[in-house]
């Protein structure tokens, strides 16, 4: 379309009647429905053959322009927080993309100060949300009860989080410090042991303070969040609960193991911070543990020696799905499960939340963060197990062969428990116990 044929467009205040389409008396489709329309405003383009290149890029400049003038924000602010469930959800998802907008689209600073401004005036609303969500349904899943589960719209707000700190705007560090929103993370971080999304974004948020500028950020990670503390008493936990039958490492310390290497190498860089790291405890911490489980995952990039003896070096990133681990050092002792739930089939559920299926999902969704150098080996493994897997045969929990559809029949839960063994050739010898 001709740009004057669109110009109507424009003077019907499309964006003001799709942001009252976010009304809590209006249907969740509508407000689904008024949030894409929204998003696509301000979110890059799809790449062809998904994109419309004959629209002329000016026309969605405009209508952004419009969504982030300080009207239509304050509005869109005010039906997010004082709506119902589904419009903070919708709302948030269109909040994000504005943000990342400002963030990546090099607008000038008088553009996006009054959004800034009214995100600061509103910031003690979303931490509130952290700490206490809306009501949702408790979770059962593998690894217990989540009452309440995370949910996506504290996802939402972490990411909004993350995008604010981009901006490396001083008000926003100073406003999210004097709010304590870091901790309120952590805490979040270590509640929900096995939300693999939730884990990476907080370790990106703790990679983006901890190699950016802003040292009050910093000692707020120091001092506020007690983060080296808690480093340290998350791994005596880990430690504990590795001594439990069938017990697995829990679902952060790769993330963990990260950050705690990121803070040793920054060291060097702010001086200052041996104010924290040089004190005995983490130390110690970094003698005893961290270096030794650098140690384990260096051999395990540099490949090598049996299958077993690999299997026994897992980096602790993808240690986090294996069951198995040794009483000497919590490592791998070449087994691995992965538990399913009862509701799999339903999992990428078009009809579910985006995240909900994370959380009722359980353990197996242990996230894998792995370190450069590792993926091409990673891929190696398991193009070698695939290629395994259609061999094996499958045994009961007595050791009697099965078919894989009558154990199927037998219980929807079960544990699959992978064991590589040494011989002439490698084996993999796979076992689905009902539990």
């Amino acid at each position: 379309m001709e740009p004057a044929s669109t110009e109507w467009i424009y003077q019907m205040d499309l964006v003001g009647k799709l942001i009252t389409k976010l009304d809590p008396s209006l249907d969740s489709e509508i407000h689904a429905n008024a949030s894409s329309a929204l998003v696509s405003f301000v979110a890059p383009p799809a790449p062809p053959p998904l994109s419309w290149p004959s629209t002329p890029p000016a026309h969605r400049s405009r209508f952004a322009g419009q969504l982030l003038a300080r009207e239509a924000f304050a509005a869109l602010l005010e039906k997010v927080l004082k709506g119902s469930s589904s419009t903070l959800q919708h709302g948030l998802t269109v909040i994000v993309e504005i943000v990342r907008h400002c963030v990546t689209s090099n607008r000038q600073s008088t553009e996006i100060q009054p959004l800034i401004s009214l995100i600061l005036e509103h910031l003690k609303d979303f931490v509130e949300i952290l700490k206490s969500p809306p009501p949702i349904p408790a979770v059962q899943n593998t690894s217990g009860l989540l009452d309440p589960p995370l949910g996506s719209n504290r996802l939402k707000i972490l990411e909004v989080l993350v995008a604010l700190l981009t901006l490396k705007d001083d008000s926003i560090e100073a406003e999210v410090i004097r709010l304590k929103m870091l901790p309120v993370c952590l805490d979040l971080f270590f509640r929900y042991e096995w939300h693999s999304f939730l884990h990476n974004l907080v370790k990106n948020l703790l990679f983006m303070i901890l190699e950016g500028e802003s040292k009050a950020l910093k000692q707020s990670l120091f001092t506020d969040c007690t983060l080296l503390e808690r480093i340290v008493d998350a791994h005596k936990l880990n430690d504990e609960a590795l001594k439990q039958p069938k017990s697995c490492r829990k679902g952060y310390m790769g993330q963990l193991r990260l950050v705690s290497n990121l803070v040793n190498k920054q060291k060097t860089k702010d001086t200052w911070m041996e104010e924290y790291t040089g004190q005995p405890l983490w130390k110690d911490f970094v003698q005893n543990q961290l270096e030794p489980l650098n140690d384990v995952n260096e051999r395990r990039n540099v490949g090598g020696g049996s299958s077993r003896q690999i299997s026994q070096g897992q980096s602790d990133e993808e240690e986090d799905f294996h069951g198995g681990n040794s009483k000497e050092d919590g490592l791998g002792s070449g087994s691995f499960e992965f538990r399913v739930p009862d509701n799999s089939g339903e999992l990428f559920s078009p009809d579910r939340d985006d995240y909900a299926d994370l959380e009722s999902g359980g353990d197996h969704f242990a996230d894998t963060e792995a370190d450069e150098g590792e993926q091409a080996s990673d891929g190696r493994a398991v193009e070698d197990l695939s290629n395994s897997m259609s061999k094996l045969k499958v045994t009961g929990s007595s050791g009697e062969e099965v078919e894989a559809d009558k154990t199927k029949k037998q219980s929807e839960r079960v544990v699959l428990t992978i064991t590589l063994e040494d011989g002439p050739t490698t084996r993999a010898r796979v076992i689905l116990t009902p539990v």
